[in-house]
C-alpha cells in the first residue's frame, strides 16, 4: 500500500476516504488506518483516513448522503472489493463519475483479498483495473 501510494496519488487535500464492508472487517481497517498513518510520518503530511461508521456526527443524519459528500471532499479513494459488496461497487462508481466529470484521473486504490489460490473475485466491470491483492492484513502493513 506504501508503494501505491508514493507511486500514484498526488495529494489534493489529505483525507483518503476507505470504502469497504464493514462486517468483520476491522482487522482490515486498522491495517489500512496503521499504514496511512506510517506513511504519514514517513512523508510528513498530515493524512486522515476516514471509514464512514467511523465519522463522528450527530444523531440524525443522512449516512447515504455523508458518504457522497465524503467521496466529493476527498481525492482519494482506497476500496476493499472483497465480496463485491454492493454498498462499495456504489462509492466506487460514483467516485469514478466525479473524476470523469472534472476531467480527472481516478484517484482510486483498490484491494481485494484473495483465496488460498491467488485468485480473487471480482466483478466484470473493475477486472481491467490495477488490483493490489493481499492473503491476509499483514500484507496491508507498511513493514517495520
Amino acid at each position: 500500500m506504501h508503494k501505491t501510494y508514493k507511486e500514484t496519488y498526488v495529494a489534493q487535500d489529505y483525507k483518503i476516504f476507505v470504502a469497504m464492508e464493514f462486517y468483520n472487517q476491522n482487522d482490515v481497517f486498522s491495517a489500512i488506518k496503521g499504514t496511512i498513518e506510517k506513511v504519514a510520518n514517513n512523508m510528513n503530511l498530515p493524512l486522515e483516513c476516514i471509514r464512514i461508521d467511523k465519522v463522528e456526527k450527530g444523531n440524525t443524519y443522512q449516512i447515504m448522503n455523508e458518504i457522497l459528500e465524503q467521496i466529493q471532499d476527498n481525492r482519494l479513494l482506497i476500496a476493499d472489493i472483497t465480496n463485491k459488496n454492493a454498498n462499495v461497487y456504489l462509492e466506487v462508481g460514483y467516485a469514478m463519475g466525479l473524476a470523469k466529470s472534472k476531467g480527472i484521473e481516478n484517484q482510486i486504490i483498490f484491494f481485494i483479498k484473495t483465496d488460498e489460490d491467488g485468485d480473487a473475485n471480482v466483478g466484470f466491470d473493475l477486472q481491467s483495473y490495477q488490483q493490489n491483492r493481499y492473503k491476509n492484513t499483514e500484507e496491508l502493513r507498511l513493514p517495520q
